[in-house]
């Protein structure tokens, strides 16, 4: 199951993660009726990511990008958020991965 990020569109930080599309879409209808802009995109290691198959991931330009299950059920091809380690996100139970994405 992949882990997706919530980013706000006018700083680009990060602000909360979510771990599958259910949940992910959940957060992302509760922030949009608050009145926020975010948009939600997949977030992962980079040593998981480094070990996903090529046909799954390339660069476009620069940025990583990664064949991933959509926010409405199909395959998407975009923008993945790589992260060195888990961070403060690691720290809130909630959104804590439970294991490995890979």
């Amino acid at each position: 199951m992949i882990h997706y990020g919530l980013v706000d569109r006018r700083t680009g930080e990060m602000v909360d993660v979510r771990l599958g599309t259910a949940a992910a879409r959940g957060e992302l209808h509760e922030r949009t009726v608050r009145g926020e802009d975010v948009l939600v995109q997949p977030v992962m290691l980079r040593s998981d990511y480094a070990r996903m198959p090529s046909d799954y991931r390339s660069e476009k330009e620069g940025v990583p990008y990664l064949l991933y299950m959509g926010m409405n059920g199909g395959t998407t091809y975009g923008p993945v958020i790589l992260l060195d380690n888990w961070g403060k996100w690691s720290e809130m139970e909630h959104h804590r991965p439970l294991e490995s994405v890979g």
